[in-house]
């Protein structure tokens, strides 16, 4: 298999074959720890996201009132928080050299 031109068959020593097998360790160590701490971390569900998933079953629900399949969609009487768009604040010389001094960002 490995005779032909340009291969050869692997020629690793017993230390580097320890010192791969210690580095897999290694990795698969840190690769659980990663992964448990990811399964702590608890994401929240913004307004805007809340809307977006509401969207789909109220869709379905509006549709199956219309084909008479179901009598009402309870899906629009879910009621949401409010959705509001951060403000945009503009940068201002001013606004800058306070930051630099003070290293806090400036208020709207």
């Amino acid at each position: 298999m490995y005779t032909e031109a340009g291969c050869s068959a692997p020629t690793d020593t017993r230390d580097e074959k320890a010192e791969r097998a210690r580095l897999h360790g290694v990795s698969t160590t840190a690769r659980d720890q990663y992964l448990a701490e990811r399964k702590n971390i608890q994401r929240v569900t913004g307004p805007a996201t809340m809307l977006s998933i509401k969207a789909t079953p109220s869709s379905a629900l509006s549709n199956a009132v219309k084909e008479e399949l179901i009598a009402k969609n309870y899906a629009a009487f879910l009621t949401l928080p409010k959705v509001t768009k951060p403000r945009v604040l503009a940068w201002t010389a001013l606004r800058v050299a306070r930051w630099k001094r003070t290293g806090r960002s400036p208020p709207p």
